[in-house]
């Protein structure tokens, strides 16, 4: 599974890209992946995702 560092990367990374792109929408969810607090969220529903991807088969781990 991913670790915490990089998926803390990762929300960093997609909610800088959000805040280029324009529109209210984009920006609130920008704000909402930078900001600590709801970051915690968005890691819990992405290593959710990650291991939906991982049970099914979608994703290889390769080690």
């Amino acid at each position: 599974m991913p670790g915490d560092v990089i998926l803390d990367g990762v929300s960093i990374l997609v909610g800088g890209t959000l805040l280029l792109t324009p529109g209210f929408i984009t920006d609130t969810l920008g704000f909402l992946l930078l900001a600590p607090p709801t970051r915690k969220f968005f890691k819990a529903l992405m290593l959710k995702l990650f291991r939906n991807w991982i049970d099914k088969g979608t994703i290889k781990v390769i080690r």
